[in-house]
């Protein structure tokens, strides 16, 4: 690769990474669920993990810091706490995603990838609930681990799980819509169409149908 292809190469990444940023932000600020005022939640991750699914974990990663922090600067009200939270909440869902489908790249890879992420996800909260909490909202620890079981369990479990639906349902129309309109000019990275059915499409929808009940059954 030449110098001057390299650097072209370089010049579209940012400007896909600018471009997916912007379009998470843009979600994060009108799509908001507060059950509780301490909590949020926001379908930021699914468009952050589509692009990573297409550029790598490193690419996910930058969009997954600097959304948290533009929303910081602009739309919250959280301060330093929540851009630690959002960060966390973002990487720790979209690294294990993007890791496992960058050395695994089927249908089969996403499904493990969006696993561990929902995994990873809930673990990680878990523990940074239990850490920043207190701090935020001025309670006590014990407090905070009391809430696991009824709230923050299932919070965080149907935000990893609803998400990784979303993904499934929206990744392959995503891409083939981007590539229609001339904006994604690269081959094409994502879920085969051969795995890509109709079942996949059903699948999905029930298991964001089952969230969004059990989320107010829950909260």
């Amino acid at each position: 690769m030449s110098l001057g292809t390299k650097q072209r190469e370089i010049t579209k990444r940012i400007c896909y990474t600018a471009l997916f940023a912007a379009l998470a932000y843009v979600v994060m600020l009108f799509i908001r669920i507060k059950p509780v005022p301490f909590l949020t939640y926001d379908p930021k991750d699914v468009v952050i993990t589509i692009f990573g699914f297409m550029f790598g974990p490193i690419s996910s990663l930058a969009v997954s810091f600097i959304v948290p922090l533009v929303e910081m600067l602009s739309a919250s009200d959280t301060g330093i706490i929540g851009f630690v939270m959002n960060f966390s909440a973002s990487a720790s869902f979209v690294l294990p995603a993007t890791l496992i489908y960058k050395y695994k790249r089927e249908f089969s890879g996403a499904v493990i990838g969006l696993i561990s992420g929902v995994v990873s996800l809930t673990c990680s909260m878990l523990l940074l609930n239990v850490i920043l909490t207190p701090v935020y909202t001025n309670t006590s620890v014990t407090d905070v681990i009391k809430m696991i079981p009824s709230l923050l369990l299932p919070f965080n479990l149907l935000k990893g799980v609803f998400n990784a639906a979303l993904i499934m349902l929206l990744y392959k129309p995503f891409v083939l819509t981007l590539k229609k309109a001339g904006i994604l000019k690269i081959s094409e990275h994502g879920i085969s169409s051969k795995k890509f059915t109709l079942s996949v499409c059903l699948v999905s929808l029930f298991v964001i149908a089952i969230c969004a009940v059990v989320y107010f059954i829950i909260f």
